[in-house]
């Protein structure tokens, strides 16, 4: 072991002599420097593989599922329950079975030169016949002769076995091997054979267990014989969450590429957090539960049989692969996952109608969150109905907290367009602000569908909503109150960057401090503006420390902007565009901010093996 910091499981790259020096010794790994690289800033975990170097061994059928148990095995005894996984040539093949057998104990995969390929599988089924020719001519006490006289691996030497390693450096296998049954010997051989080298893509795992993963993987390509780039993209294809990088590990000028360190979780490592996204593509049962429970209204005839969804774990990843491929076509790391926004209808039937509805609409991105816990956080919808007692929604809100949720909506008006409840700084909200700041979570200000035929709920609702609650907060003083209460104002803050010299205005006639010392300390926006020019005022309007990164990913707007050729709510590549802002400025907003805002998803990050660093 070296370092400190998140455990890296590293599977020694050099065929059948996968030793750890060869992580600094062998071609290609000896030039980049892969093991010395993240040292500092992580545990680097490092072995001999069975039957090589050091290590032990048994003659036995080995296949990739006995790679994995030493891994595994060696991360229980040093208590590390996850680890991120980088594999060398051979030893990428484990990886993959170890992510497969193990996802929960797995953060990410560094795939470097995977084996594979027509050629590689020939080769090696030839090297394990060699070793057998030899073995039926001359019996198996000469290749003990052989291995003590010549000291070659395998790979070097295949008469030698793929024992060779553990003949050499222990003198009892040895003579115990001189004496195994020469007939059922082949047979293991052909068997071990026919486990590691059965297919001409890349071994290890099959392609349908593969694409069942969601963790993040790199796949940094070869380009010879033994490491074919069929291979590479093989795993590329298969794994939801991979990246390919088709650069070498160094430039010609001696500088590093970004993916030679890009799988690390280094300190200095930027994620992209998506702070707001909704459950916009529920599994039908939902929906039809919810049509139910409504219809009870009229007939209680109608009403559901049972809150039991019938909803399979399959059913539940199913329904967000949408989700999925965005985040790994646009390059974000994890979501804040709540449910869909205009389906909370806190103005629709009655409270405990609703109390029932943000159970079960919970009960769901939990199951979401813990399914992928890598791609989503969840953040819950509150039991809010017009007119009744905030304290109502304090059980529910304490519920999904302690299942893990980083974060809560706050419907500004759940009369759903009318405006009926009081402003958020009435004392009225204060039993719920109390609890938020109890329990350390923000609370995005999000208002649900609009019942009023006059105001369109994505087009004026959400945006007049937005704005109304950045007003109310202005006439008031709340966070004199509060002041560690912090708020979300999505969709850009409605109106607020455009006109923030009217707010700066209004404010100074109402004798407020400056908005910055006023509101900005507890109050933040996201980036859910989709073009280029509105991100651009918004940087320039709104302090950085303010802005928090978001896409409302599959929200209300899902179409492709004829202008630009790509969707409008890919809201990463104006942010990218924004010349003004400097790398410190970009950690915030698209890690920093959310880490500092929602402390619970900080918390959950870094025990993920993802801690944050301070921005500069």
């Amino acid at each position: 072991m070296a370092g400190s910091g998140p455990a890296l499981l590293m599977f020694s790259p050099g065929g059948f002599d996968a030793t750890v020096e060869k992580w600094s010794s062998l071609g290609v790994y000896a030039r980049v420097k892969l093991a010395r690289s993240p040292a500092r800033e992580i545990t680097c975990v490092m072995f001999d593989r069975r039957e090589t170097g050091q290590s032990g061994g048994r003659v036995e059928a080995i296949g990739w599922e006995h790679y994995v148990a030493q891994g595994k095995g060696l991360l229980d005894h040093l208590k590390i329950p996850r680890a991120h996984l980088m594999g060398g040539c051979m030893g990428c093949s484990p990886v993959a079975a170890f992510a497969v057998t193990h996802p929960q104990a797995t953060l990410s995969m560094l795939l470097w030169w995977p084996v594979g390929g027509a050629k590689y599988r020939i080769k090696g089924q030839q090297r394990f016949a060699d070793h057998l020719a030899f073995v039926e001519k001359n019996g198996l006490a000469a290749v003990v002769d052989l291995v003590r006289r010549e000291g070659k691996p395998f790979g070097a030497e295949p008469k030698g076995g793929p024992w060779a390693s553990v003949i050499k450096r222990d003198p009892d296998f040895a003579a115990r091997y001189a004496k195994l049954d020469m007939p059922q010997y082949a047979a293991t051989v052909n068997a071990m054979r026919d486990k590691l080298l059965d297919r001409d893509t890349a071994p290890g795992a099959e392609a349908q267990d593969l694409m069942k993963l969601h963790v993040p993987a790199l796949v940094v390509p070869g380009r010879d014989e033994s490491h074919a780039t069929s291979a590479a993209r093989y795993l590329e294809e298969c794994l939801p969450k991979s990246e390919y990088w088709e650069r070498a590990a160094r430039r010609p000028d001696g500088g590093q590429c970004p993916g030679a360190r890009a799988a690390f979780p280094r300190g200095c490592q930027r994620m992209i957090i998506d702070i707001h996204g909704h459950y916009t593509t529920e599994p039908q049962a939902l929906h039809q539960f919810r049509d139910k429970q409504l219809a009870g209204l009229a007939d209680s005839g109608r009403k559901p049989s049972s809150e039991d969804l019938g909803i399979t774990d399959e059913q539940l990843v199913k329904s967000v692969q949408p989700q999925l491929d965005f985040q790994k076509a646009r390059g974000s790391d994890v979501t804040i996952f709540s449910p869909r926004a205009s389906g909370m209808g806190h103005h629709v039937g009655n409270e405990a109608i609703g109390q029932v509805w943000s159970r079960m609409s919970n009960d769901l991105i939990h199951r979401v969150c813990t399914l992928l816990p890598e791609n989503f956080a969840p953040v819950g919808q509150l039991p809010q109905f017009p007119g009744a007692p905030m304290e109502n929604c304090i059980p529910e809100l304490e519920r999904i907290v302690a299942l893990g949720f980083v974060g809560a909506n706050l419907n500004p008006d759940p009369s759903g367009g009318y405006w009926k409840s009081p402003p958020l700084t009435d004392r009225y909200w204060y039993p719920i602000y109390e609890k938020l700041v109890e329990l350390e979570v923000p609370a995005m200000i999000h208002v649900t569908g609009s019942c009023n035929p006059a105001v369109h709920f994505t087009g004026a609702h959400y945006i007049n909503g937005d704005t109304t609650a950045f007003m109310q907060l202005v006439q008031g003083n709340l966070f004199k109150d509060f002041p560690d209460l912090k708020f979300v104002i999505p969709h850009g803050g409605g109106a607020v960057p455009f006109h923030w010299g009217r707010y700066r205005g209004i404010a100074q006639d109402m004798k407020k401090p400056l908005l910055t010392e006023h509101l900005l300390k507890n109050v933040f926006f996201d980036t859910c503006v989709y073009h280029l020019p509105g991100i651009e005022l918004m940087a320039k309007v709104i302090p950085v420390d303010n802005i928090l990164f978001a896409s409302e990913m599959l929200g209300a707007v899902k179409g492709i902007d004829p202008e630009t050729g790509h969707h409008f709510d890919d809201t990463k590549r104006y942010v990218d565009q924004v010349k003004m802002l400097s790398e410190s400025d970009r950690y915030k907003i698209y890690e920093g901010n959310a880490r500092r805002v929602y402390p619970r998803l900080d918390r959950r990050l870094a025990a993920r093996g993802k801690p944050g660093k301070k921005a500069a």
